[in-house]
């Protein structure tokens, strides 16, 4: 076949192997619903693109080009089918993946309880979860398609595609021994001086409110920075010091801590970040069963 060929269509390929198969082409125009005028001007279309003859029609047989064509038009159609049936499977959400994307301060809550939901609905789609440290970065990620989505802070920035998730109020978190004797709720600058252990991101969020209060003296006391939750829940259940988590992640994961308000409250609002342009079965899906919204504010 020269360089110049035309590309040779599947159904072409699909034909051939009948005549094959049937050993001519006035057995194998009934079996595909075809005439055999219109099946012989197949072949004859077929001979075109491959630049020769494929069968010697008297007595009827294969040539040499045909036979080497045999199992190569059967491998190809193999592959064809399979891919067809790998992206039937993927619309119908009975496979595929679905990447997702975030940072420390979401791994926990909301996205395992959303990774939950939507694997109980559909098992057969692997979820990727990419961990990074910034909600910019998790931006990026999605804009750079390594993931489809992502799940960020609010306050951090939207883009008209974003997407928005109950709001959480995030909590301090330690053992009785720390919190238990401080009011409910806890004025930031005093929380800001208790020994904290989160993530360096974290820290802006224990600040006071007003510009006049953010000074070295009132800087967040961190006495472990940490951005694994596992860790995380680990070192406060050791009363190494406390942390800031939702309500949901303190009962579930520390279970021996007590909580308290921040003042002013510290409540966030998730975002689902999303490609502008369409989205796959698996990660509509996802925004569906997640209640995401169009934010209102």
């Amino acid at each position: 076949m020269s360089e110049s060929a035309a590309p040779v269509e599947a159904y072409l390929l699909r034909y051939f192997l009948a005549v094959v198969e049937h050993g001519g082409i006035s057995a194998a125009a009934p079996a595909l619903y075809l005439s055999q005028p219109a099946l012989s001007q197949a072949i004859a279309k077929l001979e075109s693109r491959v630049e020769a003859d494929l069968f010697v029609r008297r007595p009827f047989e294969l040539t040499e080009v045909g036979r080497r064509l045999v199992p190569a038009a059967r491998s190809l159609l193999e592959q064809l089918d399979g891919a067809a049936a790998g992206a039937q499977r993927v619309l119908r959400l009975e496979g595929g993946r679905l990447d997702l994307v975030t940072y420390s301060a979401f791994t926990v809550d909301p996205l395992v309880h959303l990774v939950a939901r939507f694997r109980r609905r559909y098992p057969d789609v692997r979820v990727v979860v990419h961990d990074v440290q910034s909600g910019q970065l998790a931006r990026d990620a999605v804009r750079s398609g390594v993931a489809e989505l992502g799940v960020v802070d609010g306050a951090e920035g939207r883009a008209a595609t974003d997407l928005a998730l109950p709001w959480q109020e995030s909590v301090l978190v330690g053992l009785p021994s720390l919190l238990g004797a401080l009011p409910d709720p806890v004025a930031r600058e005093t929380a800001a001086q208790l020994p904290l252990i989160l993530d360096a991101a974290e820290l802006p969020l224990l600040r006071a409110a007003g510009p006049a209060a953010r000074n070295d003296e009132e800087a967040p006391n961190v006495v472990v920075d940490c951005s694994l939750p596992l860790a995380t829940w680990r070192l406060v259940d050791a009363g190494l010091g406390v942390t800031i988590a939702t309500r949901r992640v303190a009962a579930q994961r520390m279970r021996g801590a007590i909580t308290r308000s921040l003042d002013p409250p510290l409540v966030r609002r998730p975002m689902v970040v999303r490609r502008s342009d369409r989205l796959s079965p698996a990660a509509s899906a996802f925004v569906t069963l997640s209640g995401a919204t169009r934010p209102k504010d």
